[in-house]
């Protein structure tokens, strides 16, 4: 399922051609209206294209968003989110307009997985590389993601991925929503437990 998405005063434009609307006949605010009241909706598609491009741009993109990765979506409204399942270079492509900011892992992870990963994220983020095991869940090593997110300047879309087992991504998750009062998180586990956990 893909959202079409165009600013209201283009959709005002595609209105004025005359053809009757049932739903917009209340006049002034009925389209604002309209879209408050299908928002939840909207923000459960799989995906979203804009739509004020030519005809043939917008198809092109709505192509190549049903060739992308295997995703399946947790339908929470405006709280909907992707779990997408495929390599881990794949994961620049589904982080469109956000900066990787700090990717989190521990020491074990890092030596496998940590190049891999900032290479998968594109640009140039901070690696944050914890002890292994539960002795790391503790604000100190939340402050570290913190001080890593600061030293590269993320702000609002700055993303800390998390590429580990459930000690990672419950620090890596706890310190990306409080940072700002929330930023995009990514998860990439690496255990059983971190998948079903995380």
């Amino acid at each position: 399922m893909v959202t079409l998405a165009a600013p209201i005063e283009a959709l005002r434009m595609r209105l004025a051609g005359g053809v009757e609307r049932p739903l917009l006949r209340d006049g002034a605010g009925a389209l604002e209206a309209l879209l408050e009241a299908r928002r939840s909706a909207y923000a459960e598609a799989h995906s979203t294209v804009a739509a004020d491009a030519p005809v043939d741009a917008v198809a092109e993109a709505v192509t190549a968003q049903a060739r992308g990765a295997l995703s399946m979506l947790v339908p929470l409204g405006e709280r909907s989110y992707r779990v997408w399942v495929g390599p881990l270079d794949g994961l620049a492509r589904e982080m469109t307009g956000m900066v990787p900011a700090a990717v989190v892992t521990d020491a074990t992870v890092a030596r496998h997985w940590g190049e891999a990963a900032e290479r998968a994220l594109g640009g140039r983020p901070a690696r944050v590389v914890l002890r292994p095991g539960e002795r790391s869940k503790t604000l100190r090593s939340v402050a570290r993601v913190w001080d890593a997110a600061g030293a590269r300047g993320a702000d609002r879309r700055g993303v800390i991925a998390c590429v580990g087992g459930g000690v990672v991504t419950d620090v890596g998750g706890f310190a990306a929503s409080t940072w700002l009062r929330g930023v995009p998180y990514v998860s990439v586990p690496t255990s059983l437990l971190a998948m079903v956990d995380a």
